[in-house]
Parts: C-alpha cells; structure tokens; sequence
C-alpha cells in the first residue's frame, strides 16, 4: 500500500468487530493520500447499515481539491478540482 499514489477514501465501520478501526488507521497511514471515515453506528458492512452516512463521506471527499506532488525531482504539486480538471500550482 505505501506505493499507492492516488488520493484514497479508506472506509470502516465503527463497531467493525472483523476489521476494527484501529487496522483501518494503519491502513490510511500506509496510503499517501488517504482520508480515513470511520462511519457511526456500524459493523462489518457500513456500506449496507449506514448508506445514507457512505454517501456523505465520498461526497465530501470527491469534491474536495486532491494534492498530489507528481514529480519527486521537482518541488511541483498537482491540484486536482474535480469540476475544473488539472490545475499546476506554482
């Protein structure tokens, strides 16, 4: 996972008791660009207990600006707007 270069959502349920959130935390610690949502309320399958809550998150997170540096060389750094496409920042 530590070579996963693209913006992630890392998703678990609270009271998850077969991946518990702490497994989650080291997981989006292992992604570069993770967002951990540890969802409310629910177990093993958030997706299905709190759907309402799921769609929340990744709507929040797809439509937030993604920073990603694209070149280790150079100190530049990618913007992605999901409405405006690519955007260099200088």
């Amino acid at each position: 996972m530590r070579k996963c270069r693209v913006p992630a959502a890392v998703l678990c349920g609270e009271q998850d008791p077969r991946t518990p959130p702490k497994r989650h935390e080291f997981i989006a610690t292992l992604i570069h660009y993770a967002t951990l949502h540890i969802i409310p309320n629910s177990g093993h399958h958030p997706t299905l207990e709190q759907p309402e809550i799921i769609n929340d998150a990744l709507r929040g997170w797809l439509v937030q600006p993604m920073v990603l540096r694209y070149r280790k060389s150079v100190s530049t750094l990618l913007v992605i707007f999901p409405d405006m496409g690519f955007v260099p920042e200088l």
